[in-house]
C-alpha cells in the first residue's frame, strides 16, 4: 500500500490534490507513450544494426580473402612493401541527429583522398585494386554500424530511464495522491455527516421549546 500523504482534510486542499492526481495522470501517459516509441525506434534500429553487421563482416571477410589471394600472386617481399605503408588517410566527422528527444551522434567518414591506389599497376595483379577499394566500402559500413550500435545503447538508457519515471508515477504517486483523495473524501463526508447530525439535533431541541 502506498504511503499516505499527511494532508489537511479540506475542500481547499482536496482541490489541490485533484490538479496534482490530473497532472501526474496526464504525465504518466506521456511517458508511457514515449516509452513505447522509443522501444519501437530501438526495435527498428536493432533490426538494422543486425543487417549491417553481417553485411560489415561480410565485406571485410571477402577483403581479407582478396588480400590473401593477391599474396599469393606475388612476391612476398613485393606485397608487403605495398601493404606496409597504407597512403589513404581517413578521419571521422561526428555531428547530431535526433530520434524523437533524444540527441544520438552520427558519423561521416572522410578520406584525404579518392584515389587509394598508390603502387604501379602493371606489376600488381587486378585482386589488389578490387581489395584495396572495397577495404574502403567495408570502412564505410563499419563507421555506420558504430554510429547505430551508439544510438542503441543511448535508446536503451533512455528507455531504461522512462520506465523508472513510469513506474514511480504508477506504482507510488498516483497511488499514493488517489490513497489520499479517498481519505480527504471520506474524512469530510464524516464530518459532513457530524454536521447534519448537530444539527438535526438543535432543531429538535428548539422543537421542544
Amino acid at each position: 500500500m502506498a504511503k499516505q500523504q499527511q494532508i489537511k482534510p479540506n475542500r481547499m486542499e482536496l482541490l489541490k490534490l485533484r490538479k496534482r492526481l490530473k497532472i501526474a495522470r496526464r504525465g504518466h501517459k506521456l511517458l508511457k507513450d514515449k516509452q513505447d516509441k522509443l522501444i519501437q525506434e530501438l526495435m527498428a534500429l536493432t533490426k538494422e544494426e543486425r543487417k549491417l553487421r553481417v553485411e560489415t563482416e561480410d565485406s571485410f571477410k571477402h577483403c581479407l580473402g582478396l588480400f590473401a589471394m593477391t599474396e599469393a600472386e606475388m612476391p612476398t617481399s613485393s606485397f608487403d612493401s605495398i601493404v606496409q605503408f597504407p597512403t589513404l588517410s581517413t578521419d571521422i566527422e561526428m555531428s547530431s541527429q535526433q530520434i524523437l528527444n533524444l540527441k544520438v551522434p552520427k558519423f561521416h567518414l572522410e578520406t584525404d583522398e579518392d584515389n587509394p591506389f598508390d603502387y604501379g599497376f602493371a606489376s600488381t595483379p587486378a585482386d589488389l585494386d578490387l581489395a584495396v577499394s572495397q577495404t574502403k566500402e567495408a570502412l564505410k559500413r563499419l563507421v555506420v554500424l558504430s554510429e547505430k550500435e551508439k544510438a542503441i545503447t543511448l535508446l536503451a538508457y533512455e528507455i531504461e530511464t522512462t520506465r523508472r519515471r513510469v513506474n514511480v508515477l504508477e506504482f507510488m504517486l498516483i497511488p499514493q495522491l488517489e490513497e489520499s483523495e479517498r481519505d480527504i473524501m471520506m474524512k469530510l463526508a464524516l464530518a459532513e455527516m457530524e454536521n447534519t447530525s448537530r444539527l438535526q439535533r438543535v432543531k429538535e431541541i428548539i422543537r421542544q421549546h
